[in-house]
């Protein structure tokens, strides 16, 4: 799933911003936008995940050619795989 992480990290500084204003917390939205930055959090976080889980295969196959390193590289390509 690819979606535009530029926008849900703007989305977060715009959130960010609106909860750092001391009279934020007598907002009608304050519960929902302190609930949808977690959520943008968690997706960004996840994003992160994902794009370290796919330099870790890339990582993994160059290694897979040393001798010394192949069963390490395999295990570690089909852990990244599972998790993606």
């Amino acid at each position: 799933m690819e979606f535009d992480l530029a926008k849900f990290e703007q989305e977060a500084e715009d959130i960010k911003t609106f909860l750092a204003n001391p009279e934020a917390y007598a907002d009608p939205d304050f519960p929902a936008k302190s609930r949808r930055l977690a959520e943008i959090n968690e997706l960004i976080s996840l994003d992160k995940e994902r794009a370290q889980m796919k330099q870790n295969i890339v990582d993994a196959k160059e290694l897979a050619s040393d001798p010394d390193f192949a069963e390490m590289a395999a295990s570690d390509i089909e852990n990244a795989e599972k998790r993606l």
